[in-house]
């Protein structure tokens, strides 16, 4: 009977501890793909891309921010 007492009392930690750490629940890295969607660069497998990339990576920023400065520009004038 202590044994299986002492099973379900670790079964219910290691359920709650799995529950604190985040098991199974992987919301913030869906909020972010649905931010960046499909428009960020992808990141270079090759040395020669390197290049290409800051420079993609450069002109995606700068969008970014004149949407985002766009966004709060419509949102101060309402």
């Amino acid at each position: 009977m202590r044994l299986i007492a002492i099973l379900l009392a670790l079964l219910v930690v290691g359920f709650l501890t799995y529950k604190q750490m985040g098991g199974g629940s992987n919301t913030q890295l869906q909020q972010v793909q649905r931010m960046i969607g499909d428009n960020a660069p992808k990141v270079p497998t090759s040395v020669n891309e390197v290049k290409q990339f800051a420079n993609d990576m450069n002109d995606y920023v700068k969008d970014e921010a004149a949407k985002r400065a766009a966004e709060i520009e419509k949102a101060a004038s309402r």
